[in-house]
């Protein structure tokens, strides 16, 4: 009688364990859950939660990392990135102005130089970077609805105070890089997720993600100015391997 006492008390304990276990991992999904809602808030373009979730398993496939890791490295720069593209939005800068404010993108100094302009929606200036592939034309990701391409500089209107940038490096890696980007990046769907946008295997591209992956997957050179799964528009600009040589203003 003692030993089906026992034995009833040890299935009591495993099966308060096995509540226990449970528990806490439902907790921990509902913890993700709460992340992924707000990266569906913070990010630049609507996304829903399965297109979150499908892009955080491939990602961590590709990475080796866990959808946890993942999630808290891309929201605290999610994070960071919105409160910089709403207080930008909301200084009345360029990025607000209409046609007066709008010029012409010049030629470039060097092959293989990038521009970066203001630019975004509802009052948040995420940026916008494009890769010159030539001094007179351009490889970009233009935006939803539109397939990564070359484009001639006239073509383009940015607004007054764009950057020219140059990068840091010798001119036969700019050109590697500036080739790769016309041979290998072209022709693909846009891409709305930033967050975690550096993968090697990529089926979509967006602006920042495009300019990153000419030069690191050709040349090795990591133009994301502050690490992380994403690369946005601000990380190339601000990155300590690039320099400005041209504010365009006319």
């Amino acid at each position: 009688m003692r030993g089906k006492r026992f034995i009833t008390a040890c299935m009591s304990v495993v099966c308060s364990c096995g509540l226990f276990i449970a528990s806490g991992a439902a907790y921990a999904a509902s913890d993700d859950d709460v992340k992924i809602d707000e990266i569906i808030r913070l990010n630049p373009y609507e996304l829903t939660r399965e297109e979150v979730r499908t892009h955080l398993e491939e990602y961590s496939q590709e990475t080796g990392k866990t959808q946890s890791e993942l999630l808290d490295q891309a929201l605290m720069e999610l994070r960071e990135q919105h409160a910089l593209a709403v207080e930008s939005g909301n200084q009345g800068s360029s990025f607000r102005s209409a046609g007066p404010g709008l010029v012409y993108l010049p030629t470039s100094y060097n092959k293989g130089d990038i521009y970066y302009t203001d630019a975004g929606s509802s009052g948040a200036n995420w940026g916008h970077v494009g890769l010159y592939c030539d001094k007179r034309w351009l490889v970009e990701a233009s935006g939803i609805g539109k397939k990564s391409d070359w484009k001639w500089h006239y073509d383009l209107q940015v607004l007054r105070g764009t950057l020219l940038l140059e990068v840091k490096t010798n001119q036969v890696k700019r050109n590697i890089a500036a080739d790769y980007a016309y041979n290998n990046l072209r022709d693909y769907p846009y891409n709305m997720v930033f967050w975690a946008n550096k993968s090697l295997k990529p089926d979509k591209l967006n602006c920042s993600q495009l300019v990153w992956l000419a030069y690191y997957k050709s040349v090795g050179i990591d133009l994301d100015g502050n690490g992380g799964p994403g690369v946005y528009p601000r990380d190339i600009r601000d990155s300590p391997l690039t320099a400005v040589n041209w504010i365009v203003n006319s």
